[in-house]
């Protein structure tokens, strides 16, 4: 529980840094949302940026993790964009505010793709269209990612254009970016 508490913790602040809503936890995982209650002019590009901060976390942790001798942790990330319901459910013993909906279904079967498509972010091509569509589109971290050929999605008749991250692109990608001299 101490890990799962850790890790958790260490996810919800990177949705919070990208102006995300922790929608809930999920036993090792969350759900989150951008644009929900309320939408902004960048909630696609919050939702990759976020993705991406996340696999970054997770490789410093990792690397904390290993020099105390302990295992690496994985992580699965699938984003879709699109309509959701949000609200209330729930009975007179227990509600929760709940996001569902066809974009909900299919961030979720975005995620069980990152294991075949073996990479730890896999986004939709909605996604990736919609942030490259808003105001200081995140250009740079869509360079990361690369389009796998049209995808068939559990539960499905038609296949999804699917992004997955490349992590031999996105560390090219910091290792061109210059850095600030850090002095005193």
């Amino acid at each position: 529980m101490a890990l799962l508490r850790e890790l958790h913790a260490r996810l919800t602040d990177a949705v919070f840094a990208h102006e995300g809503t922790l929608e809930k936890f999920l036993g090792d995982g969350l759900m989150a949302t951008f644009g929900t209650p309320t939408r902004g002019p960048r909630d696609a590009a919050n939702a990759i940026e976020c993705a991406l901060h996340m696999v970054h976390v997770l490789a410093v942790w990792n690397e904390e993790r290993m020099a105390k001798g302990e295992q690496p942790l994985a992580v699965g990330i699938g984003a879709h964009f699109g309509p959701v319901i949000l609200g209330d459910i729930g009975t007179d013993r227990r509600v929760e505010y709940a996001v569902v909906g066809d974009t909900v279904n299919i961030a979720s079967r975005l995620e069980a793709m990152t294991r075949r498509l073996g990479s730890p972010v896999v986004v939709s091509r909605a996604l990736a269209d919609a942030a490259r569509a808003e105001p200081d589109p995140p250009l740079e971290a869509l360079d990361a990612f690369t389009l796998s050929p049209a995808q068939q999605i559990q539960g499905r008749n038609e296949t999804l254009e699917v992004y997955a991250l490349d992590l031999a692109r996105l560390a090219e990608a910091h290792a061109e970016t210059p850095r600030p001299a850090v002095g005193s």
